[in-house]
């Protein structure tokens, strides 16, 4: 196995440029990528990638950091240089990286799959991988060299000023001196957006949080509703944040509240008999003491209500019969916590028929160039918007046993269909009626 592989690395690195760039195309700064041995996957994906400006800037904060600590995040680095290529922008973090390139060819990014193979010797190169899975595996990469800088960065104890308000606009020539930039400890991947999932008890309302999930694609299924008819990227969204109920699941302010009824009437009962006997002096102490409990929890209110665990007072008590546990019908949703500021979309459209053959879903999910996620935002309800406008997406044609990607992309405030090494400039009309499978919204600044 691992000589086959070397052997198509080998073929892979003696592949020519014979194809040529649109000369009207590559004059607006779309320019088209080499398809090595079926990798339109990485094509569609590099082109989307090229069209969000917040990951070329973090791609740029991770590369100029690295330089100044004498460390090459490799893939960084070659990931950078080629988005740069693709739009014909430049860069004072790699000036002279790609001055000799002719725009006259398509790109190669051969570097690239070499480096995803340098980190995962399980990749296959010269069979199509899914779009949404190179570019996790992308991303996945990308974090670790981030790591590897702010550790360095950490350890040396260097501060660094922040450089983004000099940024010039994308196309323009930008200075060659050093600049210096700043990597905050926090995450700055755009595309890093986190998934709370709650439970909520349908009786008395109380939410907990069971976890935040990181995220990098949204995924979004299409609804069972929605399979014969037609569906919007909203409709998606509000499925995947459709409660479902889940029965028989012990809800714990119901519990506390059932537990202080049952500790209160205990006190009540025995507070008249405890001077006689001893056994019930204790028995009323040991329920006070649940109560009292019980009360400094319940008693702090709603919004930072944080309920005694009933496991803990279990083994505190050494005795459950304190507790009254309350089965109750629940409610489990998703919301998002935290949004990305380029966020990528992925359409589930694999599904299995009745014969167990897996089959692709090719419903039309009808989307916009603008897209509010507000409602679908954890901070719904104040004022603070989430507005995001379309850059680019990803097709794919074919069944779910093969095909082809192609994907379409805005370049300098126009839109351009990019199949490997053939783009052409099409109308926004034409990209709205695509058969979309992974899309990408950034931000909108003024949100």
């Amino acid at each position: 196995m691992q000589n086959t592989i070397i052997s198509l690395w080998e073929r892979i690195k003696a592949t020519k440029l014979i194809a040529y760039n649109d000369s009207s195309a590559a004059g607006q700064g779309a320019f088209g990528l080499i398809n090595i041995s079926n990798t339109c996957y990485l094509n569609v994906t590099l082109q989307s990638l090229a069209s969000c400006d917040n990951f070329i800037i973090y791609l740029e904060n991770i590369v100029f950091v690295g330089k100044q600590l004498n460390i090459r995040p490799r893939l960084s680095s070659i990931l950078l240089k080629c988005l740069l290529i693709l739009r014909n922008r430049k860069s004072a973090i790699i000036e002279n990286d790609h001055r000799n390139y002719n725009s006259k060819h398509p790109f190669n990014p051969q570097n690239i799959l070499h480096e995803i193979l340098r980190h995962d010797e399980t990749f296959v190169i010269g069979i199509q991988h899914d779009a949404d899975e190179l570019m996790r595996k992308l991303l996945e990469i990308l974090s670790e060299e981030e790591t590897q800088v702010k550790q360095h960065l950490a350890s040396k104890e260097i501060i660094m000023d922040d450089w983004m308000n000099n940024r010039q606009l994308p196309g323009q020539t930008l200075a060659l001196a050093p600049i210096p930039i700043c990597i905050t400890k926090g995450d700055n991947n755009p595309f890093l957006g986190l998934i709370c999932k709650q439970l909520e008890c349908c009786q008395c309302h109380h939410v907990k949080q069971v976890n935040h999930e990181l995220f990098t694609i949204l995924p979004l299924l299409i609804p069972n509703t929605k399979l014969m008819g037609t569906c919007t990227l909203y409709d998606c969204l509000d499925d995947f944040i459709a409660p479902e109920i889940i029965s028989d699941v012990i809800c714990n302010l119901c519990s506390t509240i059932e537990t202080i009824k049952y500790v209160q009437n205990n006190i009540k009962r025995y507070e008249p008999l405890r001077e006689k006997r001893s056994e019930l002096n204790e028995e009323y102490l040991n329920n006070k003491a649940v109560l009292d409990k019980l009360m400094g929890n319940y008693t702090k209110g709603e919004s930072d209500l944080h309920l005694v665990d009933l496991d803990e007072l279990a083994q505190l008590q050494k005795n459950r019969h304190y507790l009254q546990e309350k089965r109750m019908d629940i409610r489990k949703h998703n919301i998002l916590s935290r949004l990305p500021s380029t966020i990528c979309i992925g359409i589930g459209r694999k599904s299995y028929n009745e014969q167990g053959y897996q089959v692709k879903l090719s419903n039309h999910i009808a989307f916009s160039d603008t897209i509010d996620i507000t409602k679908y935002f954890a901070k719904y309800g104040s004022n603070e918007a989430a507005l995001y406008e379309l850059v680019s997406i990803v097709v794919h044609h074919g069944s779910a046993q093969g095909g082809h990607y192609t994907n379409y992309a805005i370049v300098h405030g126009k839109w351009f269909h990019f199949s490997d090494t053939l783009v052409h400039e099409v109308k926004k009309e034409e990209v709205l009626r695509a058969q979309a499978y992974m899309l990408f919204y950034k931000r909108k600044s003024n949100a």
